[in-house]
């Protein structure tokens, strides 16, 4: 892309990095690209949350690097990391991991609050750190915050990246750099930079200092490099991304029962249509049959995302179930997420029309700017509803009609619209997720081979599950 050449002269030369950059713009591509040119590079560790795991994986791959994925329980990481380990520092290696996997948990202070307890990781020797969604060392009081600031002062290369990188204020910024640059206004550590620019106030809290918001962003501007899509000048253009989370080992259990036997909770099912039904209900975490099915391992996804680099913006998500939009909705005004979302719903083209009508007000107030969220459900896209206030779309779940897919992804694009948009998938691992999402973004696909692309995608998953050759052919 034009703006990733226009910016790489500035990028190349750094040995610290802080790319905030929203979504799709190209960050993650530049920060390998970055490490790469580092002769004297071959130790890198990535961190970041276990849903962009696998785009960073498809990210190197694509430059041709592999990735080495640290992954399970602390015992389980430490076999992986020694089997690839190489002494070799003219072999490049790229360690993937979470935030948690830093920290050693359960231990606490003698007054028996958290301790902070670097992990394994903080004592090995990294030529290079990469914090992905840097917002998580925000916090100067959290413990991944005190260990990525403390542990990490000798590592020469060091980057952060982020879409939005202060969700709450410019106070966000000071730990993220003083991982990255050691120092940021002339300050060590936090405490000393709030010190210097923070009051405390009557009610409780600290607030900025009148003169210290200036200098805060001409520090920013100073070291990190900010660009937006609409800076970027991609024009109005649909951008995808997809954010991966896990299930329930019960609930994966339960999906392999239903594929490999048609079967859920003792009871036989009768099509693969119903499968793939309950496969959905169940990936979501809304299966109402079996509440010890049920999960909020995407609604935890969705909050953070609303919570951090989507802050502030209209959105508007689309759910296959009832369940699902009731749910979502439920939970979003509930969270204290600062918007207001409404739900429009209908299975049938019909009983949508008549939701539609129902909430032809709240429609008006989304426009507006009066509502911040609207969760819909498939067959309500297709009235001719304009939803361009938004920029980003949600898929919380997708459904099997082409057609629905289309029209839901054209409800936030106007003709006068020059922005480009964003499609989010929150995706369930092993799940039919992946196969509708990966179907979907096969440029070959169109309406008449979408459900055979589809069906063929979800046989190929399920050809290594465990089955009895007398329910399915093996």
């Amino acid at each position: 892309m034009k703006h990733q050449a226009r910016y790489w002269p500035a990028i190349k030369g750094a040995d610290k990095l802080a790319l905030f950059w929203e979504m799709r713009l190209g960050k993650t591509l530049l920060a390998i690209r970055w490490a790469k040119t580092r002769a004297d590079c071959s130790r890198i560790l990535i961190a970041c949350p276990l849903s962009v795991v696998e785009s960073w994986v498809r990210e190197l791959a694509e430059e041709g690097q592999e990735a080495i994925v640290l992954k399970g329980t602390t015992a389980q990481k430490q076999k992986i990391f020694d089997k690839h380990y190489s002494d070799d520092f003219g072999t490049r290696q790229w360690f993937l991991t979470n935030y948690e996997s830093f920290i050693v948990s359960g231990n606490k202070t003698k007054e028996g609050k958290p301790k902070a307890t670097p992990s394994w990781l903080c004592w090995l020797s990294w030529d290079c750190l990469i914090a992905d969604e840097s917002t998580a060392i925000r916090k100067p009081k959290a413990q991944v915050t005190k260990i990525f600031t403390r542990c990490f002062k000798g590592t020469r290369y060091k980057a952060v990246l982020s879409g939005l990188p202060n969700p709450e204020s410019e106070e966000d910024y000071v730990t993220q750099l003083l991982f990255t640059h050691t120092e940021f206004m002339g300050c060590t550590d936090y405490w000393e930079w709030r010190r210097k620019n923070m009051i405390a106030l009557p009610t409780g809290g600290w607030g900025l200092k009148r003169t210290s918001k200036p200098k805060i962003i001409e520090a920013v501007t100073n070291v990190a490099l900010a660009l937006t899509r609409e800076q970027a000048g991609v024009g109005s253009i649909k951008m995808r991304a997809m954010r991966f989370v896990d299930i329930p080992k019960k609930v994966a259990t339960a999906i392999q029962e239903l594929n490999a036997e048609y079967r859920i909770n003792n009871k036989l099912t009768k099509t693969v249509l119903e499968n793939m039904l309950l496969e959905g209900r169940l990936a979501g975490g809304f299966y109402e049959a079996d509440q010890s099915l049920q999960h909020e391992n995407k609604l935890r996804e969705l909050a953070y995302l609303i919570n951090g680099e989507l802050r502030g913006q209209a959105l508007v998500i689309w759910c296959k179930h009832t369940a699902e939009i009731e749910g979502v909705t439920a939970f979003l005004n509930s969270m204290r997420l600062k918007l207001k979302a409404v739900a429009i719903h209908g299975q049938t083209a019909k009983s949508a029309q008549k939701s539609v009508a129902l909430n032809r007000a709240n429609i008006d107030l989304f426009m507006a700017g009066k509502i911040d969220c609207i969760v819909c459900q498939p067959k309500s896209v297709q009235m001719g509803i304009d939803m361009s206030r938004a920029d980003t779309a949600i898929y919380y779940s997708r459904w099997f009609e082409y057609e629905a897919n289309a029209q839901s992804s054209d409800r936030i694009i106007h003709p006068k619209k020059k922005k480009p948009v964003l499609e989010i998938d929150i995706i369930a691992r092993g799940t039919l997720d992946f196969d509708i999402s990966t179907t979907i973004a096969d440029k070959r696909v169109n309406a008449k081979n979408f459900n055979e692309a589809l069906f063929s995608r979800i046989k190929e998953r399920i050809k290594e599950l465990p089955c009895k050759p007398s329910m399915r052919e093996c």
